[in-house]
């Protein structure tokens, strides 16, 4: 439990080991912790109220204390999860299972088909010969460019290619 009290006007949160005083008495957080709602009360102490939770896909980056109907209560800043890093390299495997999962696999063989001169023969020998892909290679920048894919797609694809099994 976390509880508040008013001073100058605003709400503050007790901290282990504060002491509050009414009429004379002290009485430290941890004493306060034991006593009635009333109790906490008399002495100016309020339990500090809800909070809203994070909702999906987000999380609670900071909390300050205000007042709803006289009392303290939380009010939450949320902001979304991070993304977990894409990972380094996925087998060729996992690359075209997950160009295939999202549409874009015929897309995809069909630029590299498209590509001219040597570098398109470049291009295609790596698709049809390396066992693995890795994010920083430049086929993977040149294919997202052509497939309109921004470095976030092109990392969400990685980590759907290297979710599979």
């Amino acid at each position: 439990m976390a509880y508040a009290r008013k001073q100058d006007g605003v709400w503050v949160a007790l901290a282990g080991g504060e002491t509050v005083e009414h009429d004379g008495v002290a009485a430290s957080y941890e004493t306060v912790s034991l006593w009635t709602k009333a109790m906490r009360e008399a002495f100016g102490v309020f339990e500090i109220g809800g909070g809203e939770p994070a909702p999906d896909g987000q999380q609670i980056v900071s909390s300050t204390i205000g007042d709803e109907n006289g009392r303290p209560v939380w009010f939450n800043a949320f902001e979304p999860i991070p993304s977990a890093p894409a990972p380094v390299s996925v087998t060729m495997r996992q690359a075209r299972l997950a160009l295939l999962h999202s549409g874009l696999l015929k897309r995809a063989t069909d630029a590299l088909l498209a590509l001219p001169g040597e570098e398109g023969e470049v291009a295609r020998i790596e698709w049809e010969y390396a066992t693995s892909l890795r994010r920083s290679h430049p086929l993977v920048a040149s294919l997202g460019q052509i497939l309109g894919l921004d470095d976030a797609a092109i990392d969400a694809l990685f980590r759907e290619a290297d979710a599979i099994e």
